[in-house]
């Protein structure tokens, strides 16, 4: 009997075969780089025995990768990733690369993205119109 993730596999005439995949790696951190306080849209993604990513994206943003390896991959967004907690997404010919459970979510919005803060100097015209 064949299971897989608990539930029973329907063989034809009793013969299920199996094929044994290569290990597809995995991702044990993810981090935003920063230029000071404020994030940029620069990406490293660490890990073991990573392979060539077909696509890596962010929030379904594509990140361009810039330097790839068996254990890291850095890479670029074009644009800005909108606010909110997600994790880069690292994909390759079998599919996507699993996360170490340990992993957290990037953060993106909040105190630790916050951009620098505008502050008013002047208002012109300065008339009172009460």
């Amino acid at each position: 009997m064949v299971t897989v993730a608990g539930i029973e596999a329907l063989c034809p005439a009793m013969n299920c075969g199996y094929k044994v995949e290569e290990n597809a790696g995995i991702i044990t951190a993810q981090s935003n780089a920063a230029s000071g306080s404020v994030p940029t849209n620069d990406y490293e993604i660490t890990g073991t025995d990573i392979p060539t990513p077909t696509r890596v994206s962010v929030d379904d943003i594509d990140c361009v990768t810039s330097a790839v390896s068996a254990t890291s991959i850095t890479c670029t967004t074009a644009q800005w990733v909108p606010a909110g907690d997600y994790f880069i997404k690292v994909e390759d010919a079998k599919g996507t690369i699993a996360f170490e459970s340990s992993v957290t979510a990037l953060e993106r919005g909040g105190a630790d993205a916050a951009a620098p803060a505008l502050t008013v100097t002047s208002v012109t015209p300065n008339t009172n119109l009460n």
